[in-house]
Formats: C-alpha cells, sequence, structure tokens
C-alpha cells in the first residue's frame, strides 16, 4: 500500500504543471568546515540534487503577462563573506539548470545563532552583493525580473 501511494504522489508531481520556488544559500561548507551553517551534512549536494529534480518535473519557466504560471524560481540568498559561495552555487546553476529564473536575495540578517561564526554575524554590504549581481549578469542567468 505505502508503495502505491509515493507512486501516486510521484505520478501527481510529475503531471502537475506548477510553480517551484526553492532556496539555496550555502555552497559546500561542509565539505571544507565539516558542516555548513544551516546543521545539514551535505546541504549543497542534496539541495542540488532536489533542484534537478524539480527542473525535470516543470521544466523551463513559462511567464505569460509578467507572471510566472510554471517552472523553478531558485531564491538565492547572498550572506555576508560568502560571495565565494555564491559564485559556486550560480555557476552550478549556470552548468546544470541554465533556464531557470533566479531571484538574488540581499536581506540577510544575523539571527539565532549566526552570532556564533565571525564571516556572518554581520549584514550584507551594498558591494558585495554588488560583486555577486556582476557575476550573475555575466554568466548570462535570468533574473527573476528580467
Amino acid at each position: 500500500m505505502l508503495k502505491e501511494v509515493k507512486q501516486s504522489v510521484k505520478n501527481d508531481m510529475e503531471t502537475a504543471k506548477c510553480l517551484i520556488c526553492p532556496r539555496i544559500c550555502e555552497a559546500d561548507r561542509d565539505l571544507r568546515e565539516g558542516l555548513c551553517y544551516s546543521g545539514v551534512p551535505d546541504y549543497f549536494t542534496v539541495a542540488s540534487k532536489a533542484l534537478r529534480e524539480m527542473y525535470r518535473q516543470v521544466g523551463n519557466p513559462v511567464v505569460e503577462n509578467g507572471l510566472m504560471k510554471r517552472g523553478v524560481l531558485i531564491r538565492h540568498l547572498v550572506m555576508p563573506n560568502l560571495t565565494d559561495d555564491s559564485f559556486t552555487v550560480l555557476g552550478w546553476i549556470k552548468t546544470n539548470i541554465p533556464n531557470v529564473l533566479i531571484n538574488l536575495m540581499d536581506q540577510y540578517r544575523p539571527a539565532y545563532r549566526a552570532g556564533e561564526f565571525d564571516e556572518i554575524s554581520r549584514r550584507l554590504t551594498p558591494s558585495e552583493f554588488g560583486i555577486v549581481e556582476n557575476h550573475f549578469r555575466q554568466l548570462g542567468l535570468r533574473m527573476d525580473s528580467d
């Protein structure tokens, strides 16, 4: 019975033409530092597999009259001192799922346990965001507002 339910859910997901808006922040910090900020081992590895599957299910973005009707819109939160992570995430998107729309977010605010990590214990600067935004444009990726 459980197998039938899982297959039914999978079929429903594959036939639904919907909009998926996942968020991805960090690259493989867990490989460099033992564990990423989210506390999820292999965050980027798992997230990138999930993004590929989402794209496989819904395909290229469909935008009609300025409204996105279907596709994947990836929200990427740019974080202080982590422009290299943003470059890695954006490079991965360009290589693996280049037709998605991307929302670059600059509203990072340190909260909860961010103070435990000096590099993310402050707000993002306009300069840091500008560096990532320039790289984004050089890659030729599609911003959600383009």
